[in-house]
Parts: structure tokens; sequence; C-alpha cells
């Protein structure tokens, strides 16, 4: 064998050495780059999983007013990730529902991606209820017996029940219609809008915004019958004690277990309480009036009461005459009422019964006793465990036509009225939706359980993790 040909073959295996070595590295390197995506991979989906289990464990806790860690450096696998709770706010600067973001970083110990980051943000918010012009758990009365919706029963914006629909004629529904059970009819066929579907909305358990903006800002009157009046000039008076509306200034005196006089006129519903909630705890609320706010300004309030202890059945609530606004806001009927305004917002929420009084003032006195007829409420109105009906629905007399603009929300339907056609006791339902509820809501109103909006998974790779 020549020299040159042994100079070749050096070099043949020198050449073939060096690319040996290359390729091993290269194989080396492709199978650490594996690896790194399955480690990546592995924590993409931990923290996927963290993010559905902070959404459900959020339902849990009480609303925040600033950042809430759930979870700190929690490990899962080769992932460390970080739970955060943080306020959602609007534009205009008000807290409306709740936000979670849930970040992560992955020091994945021993992965050639030790070095990558990845942030999962999810945006949740509860729905108030206030969304439903009619919503209920159950749609049976005391006996067991399901309400039926008949001719002349129109509802205009969301329906929602936990039960059954019950009709017996040509009830109107003119709105998106959704219920967990069926639709069972007789008579005249009912007229949906919207063909109804199937969905499932539990009622909220507790009233935890509504105490908090109560407590905070807002005003508590404990164990005492209080009858609250919105007059036609933007004032509110709010009387406290037996006497009910026929308390007067000359009986004003302090007392000891609230800071509510027996009687006084609070010049707006901001002097009375400034966070928008007024709360009655363990006695009857009465409520009538006009809500009222000059145009271009913003009146919410909600009123509340509710039962110290949950089941109590102490705090009931009575709409003694019409309550109305002094604007009518755009509805379902009348999309662009004259003036066209969004300036009253009304919200009462209570734990059992809201009640259309038989007799105007809930007045005791037979011999001046006049009985309520053709009522129109402008509210948004929600029972945590009864519901809103009409004081002695089946022995009242025939009282013209129940109309709520705004929206009933309530654990058991109630009767309002019984019977149909000429035979009628008590009244015939109206509904409309007030459409600045699509928008907005009450203050302090209770909400759906959350909703994602939106779920964004952000990855950062550094350059080095390619070569």
């Amino acid at each position: 064998m020549g020299r040159t040909a042994l100079f070749m073959i050096i070099v043949f295996n020198i050449t073939f050495m060096f690319m040996g070595f290359q390729l091993s590295t290269a194989a080396s390197s492709a199978y650490e780059k594996y690896c790194g995506y399955a480690d990546i991979e592995q924590a993409s989906l931990a923290l996927e999983s963290a993010s559905n289990i902070a959404i459900n464990n959020a339902l849990m806790c009480a609303p925040c007013t600033a950042d809430t860690f759930l979870a700190s450096n929690a490990s899962f696998g080769k992932a460390t990730f970080t739970i955060k709770m943080h306020p959602m706010v609007t534009s205009a600067g008000a807290q409306d529902g709740d936000s979670i973001i849930i970040t992560g970083t992955y020091p994945l110990t021993g992965s050639i991606a030790s070095s990558l980051t990845c942030t999962t943000g999810v945006r949740v918010k509860g729905n108030s209820f206030a969304q439903y012009v009619f919503y209920s758990q159950s749609e049976k009365d005391g006996n067991g017996n399901p309400i039926n919706w008949t001719t002349g029963d129109t509802c205009r914006g969301r329906y929602h029940t936990q039960d059954n629909i019950t009709t017996n004629g040509k009830a109107v529904f003119m709105g998106k219609v959704t219920m967990k059970g069926t639709i069972n009819s007789s008579g005249t066929a009912p007229v949906f809008y919207q063909t109804p579907t199937h969905a499932d909305v539990s009622i909220p358990q507790s009233f935890t915004d509504l105490n908090t903006l109560a407590n905070n800002g807002g005003r508590v009157v404990t164990t005492l019958n209080t009858y609250v009046q919105f007059n036609a000039d933007g004032t509110v008076t709010v009387r406290t004690g037996s006497n009910g509306w026929t308390e007067n200034r000359s009986q004003m005196n302090g007392n000891p277990n609230n800071t509510i006089p027996m009687c006084t006129t609070y010049a707006s519903i901001t002097a009375l309480a400034s966070s928008g909630v007024f709360l009655v705890q363990d006695a009857e609320l009465h409520i009538k009036g006009t809500l009222s706010a000059p145009l271009g300004s913003f009146a919410n309030i909600t009123l509340g009461c509710v039962d110290k202890v949950k089941g109590s059945g102490l705090s009931n609530v009575y709409i003694d005459d019409n309550l109305t606004y002094q604007y009518p806001p755009p509805t379902v009927r009348t999309p662009n009422p004259v003036p066209h305004t969004a300036n009253t917002m009304l919200g009462i929420v209570a734990s059992n019964n809201i009640l259309v009084s038989q007799y105007q003032n809930h007045n005791t006195d037979t011999k001046t006793q006049v009985e309520l007829k053709n009522v129109t409420i402008n509210a948004s109105i929600f029972s945590q465990t009864d519901g809103f009906g009409a004081e002695n629905y089946d022995g009242r007399g025939n009282d013209g036509k129940l109309t709520v603009v705004g929206g009933i929300q309530q654990a058991t339907r109630q009767p309002v009225g019984q019977g149909s056609g000429s035979n009628i006791k008590g009244f015939l339902k109206d509904y409309d939706y007030d459409n600045n509820l699509n928008t907005q809501s009450p203050n302090g109103y209770p909400k759906t359980a959350f909703v994602v909006l939106d779920w964004v998974d952000q990855m950062n790779i550094p350059a080095s993790f390619y070569y």
C-alpha cells in the first residue's frame, strides 16, 4: 500500500470519526430537545389543570378588592405555578365581577427548558341575576302544584327555570327561554319567539357583595320594621317603628339599635347610603314611591331585607303601592322612551318573600282600606329562599295587571293571581325587561356562577432553546 493511499485512509477515518461525533451530538441534542418539549407539555397541562381548579375554588372565596394569592410556588410535577385572583375593573373604574389570573414559571430542574416561562391568563365573571326578566328554582305552589302561565300573560326578556315550564293557554314569551326541566302545555299552545333550550343555573346561597357594600358606605337597620318612600324630588323618606307610614317628624327620636331616627328624609339616595346599599335585617321592609334623579345623573340603589341567621324567616318585603322610575327605562317593548335615559336603577334583594300588598300602604284599618289595582313596579327583584307574589292572591278581587319592568329572580315562584278569562282573582302578569340591565346591575346584586370570558396562554421560549 502506497503512502498516498495510507494518507487517504487516515483522512477518511478522521472525517468519519468527526461526522460520527457530530451526528451523535445532534442526536443527543435532538433527544434533549424532545425531553424539553415533553417537560413543557407536562408543565403546560399542569398549569391548565391549576387554572380550572382555581376557577372552581374562586366561587368559595369572598369577592376580592385587591390581589389575592390562592396558591404561591405550588409544585405539580416539574412545574411551579402561582394562582392569583384580582378584581376586574370597568373602564369607568368600578369593580365588576372578579378576574382570575393564573401565572406559572417553570424552573424545570435538569431540563433543557429550565429557562422557559409561561403565563396562562383566565378572565372570568359572575353574571348578575339581573340579566333575567324572570328566573325560578321551582315553579310549584306551596301544595306542590305547578303554577301556570296562561292566556294574557306576557314575558318580555330572558327567562330561566330550574323546573318545568307549565302553560295553560296562550302565554307569550318574547325573549330567550332556558330551563332545566321540560315544557308541559295544555289548552292553546304558548308562543315562544325563540326556541327554548336547556341550561342549569343555581341560585346563590350567600349575599357576600350585598353585605360588604352595606357595611362599607351603606346603611344597616336591625330588627326594626322599615318603610322606604322614594319621593319625586329625588329625596328618600325612611321611617322605622310599628306605626309604619303614619310616622311623622314630630315623633323623631334616637334609636340605640341603628343609625335611623323614627322618621327622616334624606336629600338623595347617596345621602342615604353612599355605597348604594340599604340593608334591613330580621324585620319587614316596606317600599313605595318614585325613584328619581336629574337627567344626566345616575341613581343606583339596592334595598336588602335579609335574615341574620339563614332560614329564620324573619325578613320579608312588602311593596305597598306603585314603585316606579321618574323617567322610563329602555325596554323590550319601548326601546327608545322619551326622554331616553338610563339614570335610575333599583334592586330589591330578600332572604324570603317579596309581596305586592293587598291594600295600599299595607293598611290594616278595614274602614279605610283601598285594594291595590294595576300595579307597576320598576326594579330588579331577587328572593333567595321564597319568591315574588301577591299577598292573598286568591282572596283579593280582580286587580287588573301587574306590570314589572326590570326582572324577577326567585327560589320558588309565587302566584300573583288565580283563574283565567273573566274569572280572575289577583293580577294578570306583564313582565318587561329593563335593557339597562344588559350592561349594568344594581349595587351588590347576586351573581351567577363564574363564566369564562377569555383564556390566553403565552409562552416565552428563549432563543438558546433552539441551539
